[in-house]
């Protein structure tokens, strides 16, 4: 993603998509510190686009340096 790339704020459907984790997994991953924290407007919890792709490209990048 490039720097002049909007940040969209993705509802958790859209985030499960992104990443193939179930809703519980990605709270549980969250409350490990393993997982981006949602911005929580009123009663939604919304994710920072930017902040997921980041995670996917670290994780690609975590297995890729382990093989």
């Amino acid at each position: 993603m490039t720097e002049t790339a909007h940040d969209r704020l993705l509802p958790i459907r859209t985030v499960i998509q992104m990443v193939g984790f179930a809703t519980p997994t990605i709270y549980r991953k969250m409350a490990d510190g393993e997982f981006p924290r949602p911005v929580n407007i009123r009663n939604a919890a919304r994710w920072s686009e930017r902040d997921i792709v980041e995670w996917i490209e670290a994780q690609k990048a975590r297995c890729q340096h382990a093989a």
